[in-house]
């Protein structure tokens, strides 16, 4: 018989090997996106930059809905406020700036994760 502790602990191993990627990752980009005055030199030609957000957050996406048994919705949710916070509070990053094309790619990838992982099961 499984002591009642035993659970509580195997249930935050689970959480721990589900999340921990995409919380690392989420972090990863956070970082990325407080770097003040950022220089990617070569990245704005014919927006290549873009290219990164949407490789940032489908990479983002595929971290967080490869768990099979999650409230969907609510995921959903956090990642898009998270989404909007990360784009929004470089207004207060020097030499950073709010972009909505980059919220738009931002988003893109999000779909794009989510219909990848969607389609394998």
């Amino acid at each position: 018989m499984t002591k009642p502790y035993e659970t509580h602990a195997s249930q935050e191993k689970e959480w721990i090997k589900r999340f921990l990627p995409a919380c690392i990752w989420g972090i990863i980009i956070l970082t990325l996106s407080s770097i003040p005055y950022l220089e990617t030199p070569g990245l704005k030609i014919l927006g290549v930059d873009k290219i990164g957000h949407l490789g940032e957050y489908l990479i983002f996406s595929l971290l967080i809905f490869k768990n099979k048994n999650q409230q969907k919705p609510l995921i959903l949710l956090l990642i898009i406020l998270f989404t909007l916070f990360d784009e929004l509070h470089q207004k207060f990053i020097p030499g950073r700036e709010v972009e909505l094309a980059d919220l738009g790619v931002n988003f893109i990838g999000i779909l794009t994760g989510w219909l990848i992982i969607r389609r394998r099961r």
